[in-house]
């Protein structure tokens, strides 16, 4: 993130005032970190508004579907993001490298079964008991 500078200063008397009174003093960098439960918000909020996007781009005539308009995208917006958050949405499964890193943190994985084939699998319990 890019830190934003201050544009009020306060004097000290206790005055808001424009930019103009801060000169000679330093502008201390302001930056906007989000928390996680904000960042998850914004990220469902984005994926309800691509996803309805796409719907009415793709969407062959409105005569079709007569609610998808573009005045009334946002309430289908707000209706598609409260149904995401009531749980009517499952979660997009994680990718194949997502469960990889998960599985694997260190990088390091085990011979693929074709070399343990390859190499031929120990012998069953009940010959080793014999």
């Amino acid at each position: 993130l890019k830190p934003i500078s201050a544009q009020v200063c306060i004097a000290p008397s206790g005055d808001r005032s424009p930019a103009s009174a801060c000169q000679g003093q330093p502008r201390a960098p302001m930056s906007v970190v989000p928390s996680p439960a904000a960042s998850k918000g914004f990220d469902d909020l984005a994926a309800c508004v691509f996803s309805i996007r796409q719907h009415m781009a793709n969407a062959p005539s409105s005569d079709l579907q007569p609610g998808m308009t573009w005045e009334n995208f946002p309430k289908q917006v707000v209706q598609m993001y409260r149904m995401k958050k009531d749980g009517c949405f499952e979660e997009p499964r994680p990718s194949a490298f997502d469960i990889f890193q998960r599985t694997f943190p260190d990088g390091k994985v085990p011979m693929p079964i074709t070399e343990v084939k390859a190499k031929g699998m120990p012998p069953p319990l009940e010959q080793l008991l014999k």
